[in-house]
């Protein structure tokens, strides 16, 4: 290929793959012609090209569109082809809206090769007017048709709570299980979680109006850049007398990922006395105005009392526990047995702290308060109820300020516990557990032969049932005899088999099993990166980008170093095949061949 069009082509996929915009309203301005000039003062027979008078320069974004579109193929053809040839899959959606307020939907597969690398792919967004169950079946089944994917071999399913998609019975779950029975269908762990944390915070009405009051206190520091300067300098002069004191930006609490506010409470303890002194300056400052005078006031008095302290401390130390379980529920190999093994090992844990954590937590926070000079702990004021809602009891007495705010303590652990109960507990898990139980053969002769009936029961003609017991028997036996005991959990099972490659040909009903418990789904997360992207690409200034362009750039910026140096070597077959298409092209262009 000669310099030039090598040139001209490698630019065209360095902008995609980075998400840049390529055109503009002035084509002759644009990022891809300015980038071409540049690089022309290395390459002459570019520079020669980019001044021809006469003649096609073949630089419109027409074709350039035209090639990105070719790639886009490209990839989702490499990816369609793995998929098929390892037949089941499972299917990943979520909605989101862009900065142009259009609804996109983002769909993902997950499938496991022969080798047991688990795999979850992007492979588009969807606009659409509506997200009712309908449309978004129409969607899936669109999809599967362009990629020539078979409804008969999906065996997960993944979505978030919503009506539309989660519905017992009109939601797109249903929908896809009428068709296919045995496409589990499991609700993203990773929203199950944020939904526990949802239900403890606002669950508990002292903890609501707490976390009301702490957002409102972070904005009024960070939303005005005045009062921010003013802030970073307070935190300066604390860090030059306290060497302990570490500046942290105060960080805004997050809309909708509940487990992520941890990480504000925990920069408002970090910064617990620099915002007293602050709130404490913008009270005493003559050129404030009298709304942030008296907002500072009322911050200043809350922060001193106990009760604001202890909540927060209270907080962070029982969600930051959830928080580091979250990060784990973002990994893309993340299996569902492995999450609710993670979730069973949290309730234990928490339940345990219920019953013997609060004097130490007490102890520890009335130090902290003390420390810092916040007021001791009192028992508040016991006011008589109003004669219309008296019902003639007397309200319970409190024996001293430690009894007073255990009850905080246990109310918050005991509505978190419950709501763990109640979101993790479903059939899908007993169903995995059931799994679980026949390949570790943790279960009586009789119990075992019921559960390999519920397993082929289940998968049908996907296995083998005598095959499947005799081929589970030599795993576990060669599996004894090389650790010297049963597995415990079926994660230890999968790992074992994914590194023991001679045992794949004389177990393969075993490892079909194994496979098709790995293809299932636990979280949708690889839709929620794919939004990440959707903000990179469509900004303000993009906002006008239609679907198929942000398709193909959404796709390109996927995968940009997956596909990247496949498709280096195989450059000049894919340019012939751009080149073939018209005459014009092939009178310009010379082939590789």
């Amino acid at each position: 290929m000669y310099s030039k069009e090598y040139s001209i082509i490698y630019t065209f996929f360095t902008l995609g793959t980075e998400g840049l915009p390529y055109h503009s309203a002035d084509d002759n301005n644009s990022k891809f012609r300015r980038l071409l000039k540049l690089r022309s003062t290395d390459v002459p027979e570019l520079h020669e090209w980019l001044n021809r008078k006469e003649g096609f320069k073949w630089l419109h974004h027409s074709y350039i569109e035209e090639i990105f579109q070719m790639y886009s193929n490209y990839i989702l053809k490499k990816i369609t082809e793995e998929m098929r040839s390892v037949k089941y899959f499972s299917v990943l959606m979520d909605e989101t809206s862009d900065v142009a307020r259009l609804e996109q939907v983002s769909i993902s597969f997950r499938y496991v090769t022969d080798d047991f690398k688990v795999k979850e792919v992007f492979v588009g967004f969807y606009e659409t007017k509506t997200t009712t169950a309908e449309t978004l079946f129409a969607i899936f089944e669109d999809v599967l048709l362009r990629f020539n994917l078979d409804i008969r071999f999906l065996r997960g399913q993944s979505f978030d709570g919503a009506a539309n998609v989660s519905g017992i019975s009109n939601g797109l779950k249903a929908k896809i299980l009428a068709k296919v029975p045995r496409a589990l269908f499991i609700h993203c762990v990773a929203h199950r979680l944020n939904l526990v944390v949802q239900d403890a915070l606002q669950g508990v009405t002292e903890i609501r109006i707490f976390l009301g009051l702490v957002k409102d206190l972070i904005n009024f520091v960070r939303d005005s850049p005045k009062r921010s300067a003013f802030f970073s300098d307070i935190q300066c002069s604390e860090a030059e007398i306290n060497e302990d004191f570490s500046i942290r930006k105060l960080m805004r609490f997050c809309d909708t990922r509940w487990c992520v506010r941890v990480k504000s409470l925990e920069t408002v303890l970090l910064n617990y006395t620099a915002l007293c002194v602050f709130f404490y300056e913008i009270v005493r400052d003559k050129t404030s105005t009298v709304t942030a005078a008296a907002s500072a006031s009322g911050y200043t008095k809350e922060m001193e009392s106990f009760k604001f302290f202890y909540i927060l401390n209270l907080l962070i130390e029982i969600f930051s526990r959830i928080e580091s379980l979250n990060k784990d529920f973002q990994k893309q190999t993340l299996t569902v047995n492995a999450s609710h093994s993670e979730i069973q090992t949290l309730i234990k844990t928490l339940q345990a702290y219920r019953e013997t954590g609060y004097d130490k937590f007490w102890e520890e926070t009335t130090r902290k308060a003390e420390v810092l000079g916040v007021e001791p702990p009192e028992l508040p004021r016991v006011r008589r109820m109003t004669r219309r809602y008296d019902e003639g009891s007397e309200p319970y007495t409190f024996s001293s300020p430690k009894e007073y705010y255990g009850k905080l303590f246990y109310e918050v652990l005991d509505v978190l516990l419950s709501s763990l109960h109640d979101r993790f507990d479903t059939e899908e898990v007993k169903i995995l557990s059931s799994i679980e139980n026949f390949v570790t053969r943790k279960s009586e002769k009789t119990e075992d032969e019921s559960l390999l009936n519920d397993i082929t029961n289940f998968y049908g003609s996907d296995l083998n049932g005598s095959r499947l017991q005799l081929h589970r028997d030599i795993f576990l036996d060669y599996f004894v005899d090389k650790n010297g005991q049963n597995p415990a959990s079926l994660q230890e099972v999968l790992d074992f088999f994914a590194s023991e490659e001679g045992l794949w040909n004389i177990t393969s009903e075993m490892k079909r099993l194994c496979i098709l418990v790995l293809t299932i789904p636990a979280t949708s997360v690889t839709c929620e990166r794919s939004f990440s992207a959707l903000k990179l690409l469509k900004t303000y200034l993009r906002s006008v980008l239609i679907a198929k362009r942000l398709n193909n750039i959404a796709i390109m910026y996927s995968y940009r170093n997956m596909f990247a140096e496949e498709l280096l070597r195989e450059l000049e077959e894919f340019m012939d095949q751009w080149i073939l298409k018209n005459k014009f092209r092939r009178s310009a262009f010379a082939l590789s061949q």
